[in-house]
């Protein structure tokens, strides 16, 4: 009888004390780690105001607290084990609710905690976690196995221009191009899709977004302006997006806090640096680089042709620039070709700064040698058919798309973002995929892209030259510290405004 009187009383306390929990302060270490995190979580939230934006921020943190197995805990999980502190990790949470980045998409917002923790500690957190930057980047990788899905992507339109429904559209649109990329079509047509589908609605939301943001900040709506983006060219693409019109700063900062709600990353780290090398006229390569490929938005008849001949065609010396870029295209050869000294931090399976880059550093001597407009517009491999073989035309366009489309698979197999090495397990799962894909083996595709690339570079530019060169990729040199200094700084700002709007 004491035994079960002992158990009733104890059944008793224990519920009385979790129910004192929610309304007493009680020392932290009476609840677990989770339930922590989650009662810091939900405070912060509670303390949003009631908004469209707010409420999407706690869509968005209600998605992954309702999961127990999410991937922010088990980080937050591994942080601590490591030693870092529970409080420098509840204002990683706090930085987090306050910049409005979309917890509920994996791959956007780790890629966020690894600029954060790996770049931008010190300023936001108050201590530098960058020894940590590689405990986010762990991950396992999925198996994936290829299904019969249709190759068009059809995009439901928007009834009302609510954030909330145009996020609904967003989130349809991954589902789907992650539904194509496992799919069993050729990877020609898939690299394709993924980028068109991509760049229309990105091309709406930026219409939509500034629209909206001008009427914010008083911007009248008559006003010319510019923007424009680069091809997401994959599945997890930075949005590399340039305004240039009225209020230049203000604008900037809220048309990234939007598209930060929605899960996509502009990657203010470029966007800073490119906007003043535009301004300064320092066309280098990279610069010039980033205006190739992309879609140009004219806002009340701006014209970005003017634009882009006064201030990026009119400003690079394409001499000087392919004298220092032909020795890193040849090094980029050897490394792909296996011959020749290997001479920069790059492997073969790096698809992103070896192949695609190597690619686009190919297309831009071709421009230089038959004086092709190396700028927007679909017309660039039209032009170039006239001047080269169209198998060689082919080759080139093709192996873009191949480059573009295994970041695409990798980025599914990884649930992350940014590129790690590649070893030969993860290559293996990556040719499994490709294999229903028009790629029966991924190894001789390469080895035969390879020789091909090489062979045009020997046809139209003569003989490898190794000698050292000036040419750095970008962020390779003092102005990456410099950038991620000036992208902390308005990280902090944005933080600011939003704890000063809430003390109000």
């Amino acid at each position: 009888m004491a035994g079960r009187q002992w158990t009733i009383h104890s059944e008793k306390f224990l519920s009385m004390l979790k129910n004192l929990r929610y309304m007493l302060p009680i020392s932290r270490w009476f609840l677990t780690k989770r339930e922590r995190w989650v009662s810091h979580i939900n405070k912060k939230l509670r303390e949003l105001p009631s908004h469209e934006v707010t409420d999407l921020i706690r869509e968005s943190w209600s998605s992954i607290l309702n999961n127990h197995e999410n991937y922010l805990f088990s980080l937050l999980g591994k942080l601590e084990k490591k030693g870092v502190h529970h409080d420098i990790l509840e204002k990683l949470i706090d930085t987090l609710i306050y910049l409005g980045i979309d917890v509920s998409n994996v791959w956007t917002s780790m890629y966020h905690l690894s600029d954060i923790i790996g770049h931008m500690s010190k300023e936001l957190l108050g201590e530098d976690m960058s020894a940590f930057k590689s405990e986010i980047r762990d991950t396992e990788f999925i198996e994936v196995v290829p299904i019969d899905f249709p190759c068009l992507i059809q995009i439901p339109s928007h009834q009302h221009a609510s954030l909330k429904d145009l996020k609904m559209k967003y989130a349809f649109l991954r589902k789907e191009q992650e539904k194509l990329i496992c799919s069993k079509n050729s990877y020609l047509l898939i690299s394709k899709e993924v980028r068109n589908s991509s760049n229309t609605l990105i091309e709406e939301l930026a219409r939509l977004f500034l629209k909206r943001v001008w009427i914010e900040l008083e911007v009248p709506l008559n006003s010319q302006a510019l923007l424009y983006f680069r091809d997401m060219k994959s599945f997890a693409s930075d949005l590399d997006l340039f305004y240039y019109g009225p209020k230049l700063e203000e604008v900037n900062i809220k048309l990234t806090e939007l598209f930060f709600l929605f899960g996509i990353k502009r990657d203010l780290f470029s966007t800073c640096l490119i906007t003043k090398e535009v301004e300064r006229a320092r066309i280098h390569f990279d610069v010039y680089h980033y205006f190739f490929s992309g879609r140009a938005i004219e806002i009340n008849n701006a014209s970005f042709s003017k634009f882009y001949k006064e201030n990026i065609e009119g400003k690079i010396n394409k001499d000087k620039v392919w004298m220092d870029l032909y020795p890193y295209l040849c090094r980029q050869s050897a490394i792909l070709t296996k011959k020749g000294p290997f001479t920069l931090p790059l492997s073969m399976t790096d698809f992103k700064h070896l192949l695609y880059r190597y690619v686009n550093n190919i297309l831009f001597g071709l421009s230089k040698k038959f004086d092709i407009d190396f700028g927007v517009g679909d017309n660039f491999f039209v032009s170039l058919s006239q001047q080269v073989s169209e198998e060689e035309t082919k080759i080139l366009s093709n192996a873009r798309d191949l480059a573009n489309h295994l970041r695409n698979v990798y980025q599914i197999l990884s649930r992350r973002r940014w590129e790690q090495d590649i070893d030969d397990r993860v290559f293996s799962m990556i040719a499994k995929v490709v294999s229903y894909q028009a790629i029966p083996s991924l190894r001789e595709e390469m080895d035969s892209l390879a020789r091909h690339l090489d062979e045009i570079r020997g046809k139209y530019f003569g003989k490898p030259e190794f000698r050292k060169t000036k040419y750095l990729p970008l962020y390779k040199d003092s102005r990456s510290e410099t950038a991620w200094k000036k992208t902390a700084m308005m990280y902090s700002t944005l933080i600011e405004k939003k704890r000063n709007s809430l003390s109000c």
